[in-house]
C-alpha cells in the first residue's frame, strides 16, 4: 500500500475492496483523478473512458454487495493500448488517418483480450498512447497525438510502442494494462519504465480485435508494476479463441501458481556472444548483479552456445517480416490517403517493405521451422535464458529514431521464434533510470519464467523504487 493508503498492487486492491476499506467506485475515481492531473506532463492516454469506468465500477460494487465476486481482477482499474478494440470507443492505433475517421473506427465489439479482462472484473480507465501504428525506432514518439513521457525522466524515452501503458503503470495511474508486442513493444516500456511486461507464447492470447502490425510476430501482453500483477492479467487474457486462426488450443492456466516455489536447481542460460555482447557498461553491471542474485537464490547459471541467437538471427533482417506484414495490412489505405497523415517512421517502414529483396520474406518465414528446432534443443539444456532488454540506456527524448534495429537485437529474435519472455527491472543507472532484463522461456512455459521473475523481484527490492512523477492522491 502507498503511504496514503491507496493500493499499489492488485492483491492489495483486492484485499481493500473485500474488507470494505474502499469501493470500486472510490478506487476508480482515485486513478481517474491521477490521470487528469498527470496527463499534461506524461501524455500517457489518447482517450479517457471515464463514463465506462464509472458505470463499470457501479456494477462491480453492486455485485460485491450481493456476494458476487469475479475473482482477482474484480474492480481492478487498467488501461488498454489504443491498437486494441474497446466497444464503443475509437481505436486510433496512434494514427492521424484513423483519428480523422472518428466514428468510422468505433468498434461494436471488444477485442477478445479486452472481453476476457472485462469478464474478469477489470475497470477500463482509458486508451493508452502509443507509437503511430506501433512503428518503432523511438519509444513514445507520436507526431499526431504527442509524445509519451517517462515518469522517471521527462527528458528520456519511455520505451515503445506500448509507451502509454508503460508510463501510466509506472506513474500509478492504474494497476496494469495491455500492450502489444511484435518487435518488443511490451518488453521495451517495461524496461524503460522500471516495471514488468510479459510477452506470452505466440498464440497464447488472442489477437482478434487488435490491429495486426505483424501477424506472425504480434501478441497482446500484460504490463504491470509487479510480477504477480502481470501474471494475474495474463491469466485472465489467455485462452483459446476459435475466431483467431493463430490461437493455441490449450487448457486454461493460472500463471501465478508456481510463483513461490523458488528457483533452486533451475538452469539459467547466458548465451555466449549474445547475452553480454556490446552492452553499455551500466547495463552489463546490472545484468551481472542479477546473475549473482540468481546464483544466491540457488539457480544454476551456465554459459551456453546458441549460434541461432548469437550469429544467425539478425534483427535488421528479421524486421523485414514486420515491414512486409505491416505493408500487407496498410498498403491500400496508404496509397489512397494524403501522405501528411503519416509520420516519417511509417513512411520509412512502407519504403522498406517496397524495397525488400524479392523472395527474402518467404525464405525468412520458411527458415523459422529450423530455427525453432535449434531453440528446442537449447531448451533441453537450460530452463530459461537471460539477456538485457536493450543493449544501451534510454535515448534522450529529442534524439532521432534509431533506424538500425540494433536496440531490438535481444527482443526481435524472441518474437520471430514465438517464445515467451518476461521483462522486469534488474537495476538503476547512475542517474536513476531503470534497466531491464529479459527472462526467455520455452514455448508455453510462462509459469516457469514467471516463477524465475518473481524470485528475483522478491530478492532485488527494485519493485520498491519509485519514479519522481507518481500519483498517490489524497489519503483514504
Amino acid at each position: 500500500m502507498s503511504a496514503e493508503g491507496w493500493p499499489t498492487s492488485i492483491a492489495d486492491a483486492g484485499a481493500g475492496l473485500r474488507s470494505g476499506a474502499f469501493s470500486v467506485g472510490a478506487i476508480t475515481r482515485h486513478f481517474l483523478n491521477g490521470i487528469h492531473l498527470l496527463q499534461p506532463e506524461l501524455n500517457a492516454l489518447i482517450a479517457v473512458t471515464e463514463d465506462l469506468a464509472i458505470a463499470t465500477a457501479a456494477t462491480l460494487d453492486a455485485e460485491l454487495r450481493n456476494g458476487i465476486d469475479r475473482g482477482e481482477l474484480h474492480g481492478i482499474p487498467i488501461v488498454i493500448k489504443d491498437d486494441t478494440d474497446v466497444a464503443g470507443y475509437p481505436t486510433t492505433v496512434g494514427s492521424a488517418l484513423y483519428k480523422a475517421r472518428g466514428a468510422e473506427r468505433v468498434p461494436e465489439r471488444d477485442a477478445t483480450a479486452v472481453a476476457r479482462l472485462k469478464a474478469a472484473g477489470a475497470v477500463i480507465l482509458g486508451k493508452a498512447n502509443m507509437n503511430e501504428f506501433a512503428a518503432g525506432g523511438k519509444g513514445g514518439f507520436n507526431p499526431h497525438f504527442g509524445n509519451t513521457r517517462n515518469p522517471w525522466s521527462l527528458l528520456h524515452d519511455p520505451g515503445g510502442s506500448s509507451s502509454g501503458t508503460g508510463a501510466a503503470v509506472a506513474a500509478r495511474l492504474c494497476l496494469g494494462g495491455t500492450g502489444t508486442d511484435a518487435g518488443g513493444s511490451v518488453r521495451g516500456p517495461a524496461s524503460r519504465c522500471g516495471i514488468v511486461g510479459i510477452r506470452p507464447t505466440y498464440g497464447r492470447v488472442s489477437c482478434r480485435g487488435t490491429f495486426p502490425r505483424c501477424r506472425s510476430f504480434g501478441t497482446v501482453g500484460p504490463i504491470a508494476n509487479r510480477v504477480a500483477d502481470a501474471a494475474a492479467l495474463l491469466t485472465a487474457m489467455a485462452g483459446h479463441d476459435p475466431g483467431d486462426p493463430n490461437s493455441l488450443d490449450l487448457p486454461q492456466e493460472d500463471f501465478a501458481r508456481e510463483m513461490h516455489r523458488g528457483i533452486g536447481g533451475l538452469r539459467l542460460g547466458l548465451v555466449d556472444g549474445f547475452s553480454f555482447e556490446g552492452l553499455d557498461p551500466e547495463v552489463a553491471e546490472a545484468l551481472s548483479n542479477a546473475v549473482a542474485t540468481f546464483e544466491m537464490l540457488g539457480g544454476q547459471v551456465k554459459s551456453v552456445s546458441a549460434p541461432t541467437f548469437s550469429k544467425t538471427l539478425d534483427p535488421a533482417r528479421l524486421a523485414e517480416i514486420i515491414f512486409r506484414e505491416f505493408a500487407d495490412v496498410l498498403a491500400d489505405e496508404y496509397d489512397r490517403a494524403d501522405p501528411s497523415l503519416f509520420g516519417e517512421i511509417v513512411h520509412r517502414d512502407m519504403a522498406n517493405a517496397h524495397d525488400a529483396v524479392p523472395g527474402r520474406y518467404d525464405r525468412l518465414v520458411a527458415e523459422r521451422k529450423q530455427y525453432r528446432r535449434d531453440a528446442a534443443e537449447l531448451f533441453a539444456d537450460v530452463d530459461c535464458l537471460l539477456t538485457p532488454v536493450f543493449p544501451g540506456m534510454h535515448a534522450d527524448i529529442d534524439d532521432p529514431p534509431d533506424l538500425s534495429g540494433d536496440h531490438r537485437r535481444f527482443t526481435v529474435p524472441v518474437s520471430y521464434l514465438g517464445l515467451p519472455s518476461v521483462a522486469l527491472p534488474c537495476g538503476l543507472s547512475s542517474n536513476r533510470l531503470p534497466i531491464g532484463m529479459q527472462i526467455i522461456g520455452n514455448w508455453n512455459d510462462e509459469n516457469l519464467i514467471v516463477r524465475v521473475a518473481a524470485a528475483f523481484e522478491a530478492s532485488s527490492g527494485l519493485q520498491n523504487e519509485q519514479p519522481p512523477i507518481l500519483w498517490t492522491g489524497p489519503g483514504l
